[in-house]
């Protein structure tokens, strides 16, 4: 049981700083790009500034909540930007719900998170086997 819990721990942190992050993806990107693009048209200036904006809330929330396990949850949650939020918001009719981007965050920054969450995992199951053979 020791042995499970003390892979399962770090695990556990891992996923719940993902949920965090692609919740804070989904609830920020949506309106800084509203709040940038005023006029309805959204320029390339617009879209960078609004990218750069909310990756920097989002790393700099990533690092506010860091623990040794969740220290690069802020990658999957740039990325988050980019492949699962920025569709409906690009190729959308502009009446989605406020509730698809919180969905589309959380599950996109799981999903860009599963190489973390694999390193970590390796992480723990070697770190417990080395302690259990000394």
């Amino acid at each position: 049981m020791k042995v499970l819990r003390s892979v399962l721990r770090p695990m556990t942190r891992a996923v719940c700083s993902a949920i965090l992050v692609g919740l804070l993806a989904g609830l920020v990107f949506p309106y800084v790009i509203k709040l940038f693009s005023q006029d309805q048209l959204l320029s390339l200036v617009e879209f960078v500034l609004s990218v750069a904006v909310t990756g920097l809330i989002i790393n700099l929330f990533a690092i506010a909540i860091s623990r040794p396990s969740s220290k690069f949850s802020g990658i999957p949650g740039t990325l988050t930007l980019f492949i699962p939020i920025l569709g409906p918001l690009a190729g959308g009719t502009g009446k989605e719900p406020f509730w698809i981007f919180v969905i589309l965050g959380i599950v996109g920054c799981l999903f860009w998170s599963i190489p973390l969450f694999l390193g970590i995992f390796i992480s723990a199951v070697n770190k417990k086997i080395g302690s259990d053979n000394e």
